[in-house]
């Protein structure tokens, strides 16, 4: 039977092989790219702004023309539309720290046009005749009543003063709150990913804001395709390239901040009678170990750290993290459950376990 060291190896091993691509570090290449060999979506780059072509065709080629915006279009990597031709953006610049373009392929032929058949032009529809009104017969005269003698009139009674009512004190009106100042939703991206710190794939617009606003270092961010979330560092008045797309929503921090509103005097309330606070228990911190049933398979993330502070840095940058495994002082295995103090620790050189909150 292997030995406990070898299956935590394994599984540790399991969870880096399988998560390893969901979680990638800040800078990886899920940063949305543009095409430079008239190549997409295979490759993951995108056509909007390339030299080819805004758009991405079927077959995972960039060009301008109806064969590549029309039917078949990919509108993930690039526009799609049946107005001939695109045009090639020239807005965007290339900067020094892109990665060096690999040697262009021989160039491809274009296939020859599709042809798509006319629609087949739809009956008129025919007028629905309308029904002949009926005549509207009249009412019968109904007989006059005699009148009825009048009684005769009685002494009007004086009406009893009611009573002045006391005038309602008004509310105090509430402050109004100000609306969020900054660039809120905008369908833009940076095109540079300079200032990019963290890239975290399957986010919405929600989870993304919760992750900024838990990272003191985030200035702004943008959602791509309603599936990953890029937060940047720097402010955005530093960006000065965009590239426009409604597959992007860029939202500054100042946005998603809560709005500070005026607290109203509270009413006095006698004081409860306090309850004891329980004795917190001391944090685990660099624990050469992990508690059983706890290894690598339970992480929900893991991703590149060479020290326990670095892993606890991408640990407090993300809500739902408890606890963190540095294993062999390169991966950072993330928990987002608490630590089983009451379990077995099984004692391991190459694992150092530390908590969320501790001071490392």
């Amino acid at each position: 039977m292997p030995s406990i060291n070898t299956l935590l190896l394994a599984a540790f091993a399991t969870v880096q092989a399988v998560q390893g691509a969901t979680y990638p570090v800040s800078g990886s290449s899920t940063y949305p790219k543009i095409s430079e060999d008239g190549r997409c979506a295979t490759n993951g780059a995108t056509c909007l702004g390339s030299k080819f072509g805004d758009c991405c065709d079927q077959r995972g080629y960039c060009g301008g023309n109806r064969n590549y915006c029309g039917r078949g279009c990919n509108p993930v990597y690039g526009k799609c539309s049946a107005e001939p031709p695109c045009t090639a953006s020239s807005s965007v610049v290339v900067y020094s720290h892109q990665p060096t373009p690999e040697p262009s392929p021989e160039p491809t032929p274009e296939p020859s046009p599709e042809t798509y058949p006319e629609p087949s032009p739809e009956p008129s529809p025919e007028p629905t005749p309308e029904p002949s009104p009926e005549p509207t017969p009249e009412p019968s005269p109904e007989p006059t009543p005699e009148p009825s003698p009048e009684p005769s009139p009685e002494p009007t009674p004086e009406p009893t003063p009611e009573p002045t009512p006391e005038p309602t004190p008004e509310p105090t009106p509430q402050p109004t709150p100000q609306p969020p100042s900054g660039t809120c939703g905008a369908q833009k991206y940076p095109t540079s990913s300079r200032g990019l710190q963290t890239t975290l794939p399957g986010s919405s617009v929600s989870a993304c804001s919760a992750s900024c606003l838990a990272n003191p270092s985030c200035r702004f961010f943008f959602v791509y395709a309603q599936s990953t979330c890029y937060i940047f560092t720097i402010p955005l008045s530093d960006v000065t390239q965009f590239t426009d797309t409604t597959r992007a929503q860029l939202y500054e921090r100042s946005c998603i901040e809560p709005v500070a509103t005026p607290t109203p005097t509270p009413t006095p309330e006698p004081t409860p009678t306090p309850t004891p606070t329980p004795t917190p228990q001391p944090l685990i911190c660099r624990q050469k170990g992990y508690a059983s049933g706890q290894d690598g398979s339970a992480a929900y993330g893991v991703q590149t750290a060479y020290s326990d502070a670095s892993c606890l840095a991408i640990c407090r940058s993300q809500p739902q993290c408890k606890f963190v495994i540095l294993s062999s002082n390169s991966d950072c295995f993330l928990y987002s459950v608490d630590y089983n103090r009451n379990a077995p620790i099984v004692p391991l050189d190459y694992v150092s376990l530390s908590e969320r909150d501790c001071d490392i």
